[in-house]
């Protein structure tokens, strides 16, 4: 009776030390991969699918100690660990701001400002406080803004459709982590990345640090990206700010990118990007080979002078050999 008493006692403090077992809803923050052991390591676990940032789950079990969670899927049956730190652990509530607004440190007006979210940015919301609600808009822009500055939206995932066709690879989707609005005349969504036109552009605002474009390939794949940066147009509406209306000078071109690239068994490693100014064709962005998906973020700008929206015009990949 005593060694069974003390069996339990033991297994007891050992389940305690692994971690605490849960039943709650949880939403994601970011794209992931879901894999059946709560590891990073080399061949050590299987990758058993991806989650979309915005998806809805449920967290049975918490590392105490340790840096992962076991979820569950809608389905109720896809079962694997993911870190904690791309869920959030509670009722999905998604959030649009209606116009330019301000993201500061803390819920006060006079704490410092992270950033300015364009018009249109959805986010999830992880916390509120008073007339404040903390927004998570992607993993590097998080802060607090007040309520009456947006309003419910139904989702915080890119818009479906984001589709591209890429010849020996298929069809990928893409996504970005947010676009200027629609302005003088111009579209600035990821789409016009594939589009085969360097006088149409992807653009985002504030500086662009720390805004990402993410593609993800159908299966594990080698591929060849290159870029033109920029804003690669020349409009004489726009003559009176300089520069005779170059665009391309007038806008924050792209310096540097980090590159997030994640392994057909879910690892997830990083490279770096850096490219020239004043070059308007294609420059080489790596190749990257055995990739599931490759996201792209802006690290460091080459100053417009005019605007500092940063402006990136092609994004061309091709199936390496």
């Amino acid at each position: 009776m005593t060694r069974r008493l003390l069996f339990i006692i033991l297994a007891a403090a050992l389940a305690l030390s692994w971690g605490c077992k849960k039943d709650i809803g949880g939403v994601m923050l970011e794209n992931a991969a879901l894999r059946d052991k709560p590891t990073t390591e080399t061949g050590a676990f299987k990758w058993i699918a991806n989650v979309n940032r915005g998806q809805e789950l449920k967290v049975l079990m918490v590392q105490k100690d340790g840096d992962w969670m076991e979820v569950v899927l809608p389905d109720g049956t896809t079962k694997g660990w993911i870190q904690k730190q791309f869920v959030f652990e509670g009722k999905k509530q998604v959030i649009e701001f209606d116009e330019k607004t301000k993201l500061h440190e803390q819920p006060d007006g006079d704490s410092p400002v992270k950033g300015q979210l364009a018009k249109g940015t959805k986010a999830i919301v992880i916390a509120e406080k008073g007339d404040w609600v903390k927004a998570h808009v992607n993993m590097q822009l998080v802060g607090w803004v007040k309520k009456t500055a947006a309003r419910e939206a139904p989702d915080a995932k890119a818009k479906p459709g984001n589709e591209i066709a890429i010849p020996g690879i298929g069809k990928c989707q893409y996504e970005a982590s947010s676009a200027l609005p629609d302005s003088g005349g111009y579209n600035f969504g990821a789409a016009n990345l594939f589009d085969g036109n360097p006088g149409t552009t992807w653009q985002v605002g504030n500086d662009g640090i720390g805004q990402w474009i993410a593609v993800s390939f159908p299966e594990a794949t080698s591929v060849t990206v290159s870029m033109i940066n920029g804003f690669v147009l020349k409009d004489k509406n726009f003559a009176s700010y300089g520069a005779d209306g170059d665009l391309y000078v007038l806008n924050n071109r792209v310096k540097s990118m980090r590159v997030e690239i994640t392994a057909d068994n879910g690892n997830t490693f990083t490279s770096a990007v850096n490219f020239e100014d004043n070059r308007r064709d294609l420059q080489n962005a790596g190749t990257y080979k055995g990739v599931k998906r490759l996201k792209f973020i802006i690290d460091g700008v080459y100053k417009g002078t005019k605007w500092q929206d940063t402006a990136l015009a092609e994004l061309k990949l091709a199936k390496a050999m």
